[in-house]
């Protein structure tokens, strides 16, 4: 039986709408409706006009997968490295069909062309779709050349129009701002997994910069420029990434089914992605899984465990109880940011009523402090810490238990006070030379005492 995307979540994350069939995505409850605006280069109505000056904010984003057609997905069984894993999102509709170009590939064929501005600015490169497909450049990939390495910050949707489009981006290369070629090149990279995150939450240019020095810190690898890529080039870094991919690259690339995947480091789900085909997931698969191998990598506190099914189903439902509101995109569609509970957020692009990429993102790991190992006690320590815990007696208690001291205990308590005074009042060196000297006066009386002795026996 043919179980629809509601199904699943029910199943999957355990939200409470239950319907079955395909005939269920055709006319969802009326809560679950949310105000979007119809795409952009689609004809709009009399009723999508008033509904495109409603508040950006929309409902829930399971609702906003239901009415886009995402249905038929499940969990696939976890695939471990070390302290990786993976679960792959799959379809029972399994398709070859992929009308989406990937960046890399689009630039290899220089069917895309990037380059600066004519002004060449930081936050901004154009880009021009000069091929016949649609391009898809996702959050996060990573272009090199030119005057420094720039990241995507949006999914963007390009035309095959030939027109220039500015695309928004992130430095990832600190230190350098010089041409080294005229246009960009294929990076056949991406982005960290909270490096992708804050470039979906639109974070600022200077947290961008501290991340990949974190990052690159993390891994032990120095570059004159700071460059991101560094770290993807460094050699003893390609051969630990090495590891993750003999086991991992081949779910992608083996199973027709798989569109997406959630990915987990010890033991902790930090992120998901879903994407229109498995077409597409198969051309970035490689790129995400370096770049989630980073993460595992450089994690502060490794473990091999793997987290359990319920676990992931709490993160699945949080990200999809989520809200999600439209914010500006340079391509065609509607780019939704989706902010849920427990530092749980993402993005989504939309376009002709199908979900191109959905990207769900955990809390920030990096920023989180160590926690703090209690303090150190002796057991003398903790015996007068517990009894200074202790409940005094009562004096009844006190007057029969606890008998007076007796005159030789309080003129030993008035002596030890004495010295402790006298201790206090001496400089340090004086105090440091005391044990010395002592050791010198009793070498002394040992040599007398020979000496005496020997002299006394000879006469």
């Amino acid at each position: 039986m043919r179980v629809s995307i509601s199904v699943l979540l029910v199943g999957l994350i355990g939200l409470t709408v239950v319907s079955c069939g395909p005939s269920a995505l055709a006319d969802p409850p009326p809560r679950a409706k949310p105000a979007i605006a119809p795409d952009r280069g689609t004809p709009a109505s009399a009723g999508a006009s008033s509904a495109a000056e409603a508040p950006p904010e929309v409902a829930a984003v399971s609702a906003v997968l239901v009415r886009n057609g995402v249905q038929n997905i499940s969990l696939g069984r976890a695939s471990s490295q070390g302290n990786l894993t993976i679960f792959p999102l799959n379809t029972s509709k399994p398709t070859k069909d992929n009308p989406f170009r990937p960046l890399d590939k689009a630039m290899d064929r220089r069917q895309l062309r990037v380059s600066e501005l004519g002004s060449a600015s930081v936050p901004t490169l154009k880009v021009k779709n000069t091929g016949k497909e649609k391009v898809f450049v996702m959050t996060g990939e990573i272009v090199t050349g030119a005057n420094q390495d720039r990241m995507s910050s949006h999914d963007v949707l390009l035309p095959p129009d030939k027109r220039a489009v500015r695309l928004p981006v992130y430095c990832v290369e600190q230190g350098r701002w010089a041409q080294n070629s005229q246009h960009f090149s294929a990076g056949k990279t991406a982005g960290t997994t909270m490096l992708r995150k804050t470039a979906a939450r639109k974070g600022s240019q200077g947290k961008i910069w501290s991340k990949v020095a974190k990052k690159s810190g993390a891994v032990a690898v120095n570059s004159s420029t700071g460059t991101m890529q560094a770290v993807y080039n460094n050699r003893q870094v390609k051969k630990r990434i090495a590891k993750y991919e003999k086991k991992l690259l081949p779910l992608a690339t083996g199973h027709q089914e798989m569109v997406g995947f959630v990915a987990a480091i010890d033991g902790e789900v930090v992120s998901a992605d879903l994407f229109a085909n498995h077409g597409l997931l198969r051309a970035l698969w490689p790129k995400l899984l370096k770049a989630i191998a980073i993460d595992a990598i450089a994690s502060k506190t490794p473990s091999a465990r793997a987290p359990s099914p319920d676990l992931v189903r709490d993160f699945l439902r949080t990200g999809m109880n989520g809200k999600t509101k439209q914010i500006d995109n340079p391509g065609l569609g509607q780019e939704l940011l989706i902010e849920a509970d427990n530092e749980i957020s993402g993005t989504m692009l939309r376009y002709d009523s199908q979900i191109i990429h959905l990207a769900v993102f955990g809390p920030d790991r990096e920023d989180r402090p160590r926690a703090l190992a209690p303090p150190i006690r002796s057991a003398r320590t903790s015996r007068r810490s517990a009894a200074s815990d202790a409940p005094a007696p009562a004096a009844s208690a006190q007057k029969n238990d606890w008998p007076a001291p007796s005159k030789e205990q309080r003129k030993m308590k008035r002596r030890a006070e004495k010295k402790a005074r006298k201790q206090a009042r001496e400089p340090a060196a004086e105090q440091a030379r005391k044990p010395a000297k002592k050791r010198t006066n009793r070498a002394i009386k040992g040599i007398q005492g020979q000496a005496g002795r020997k002299g006394k026996g000879a006469y």
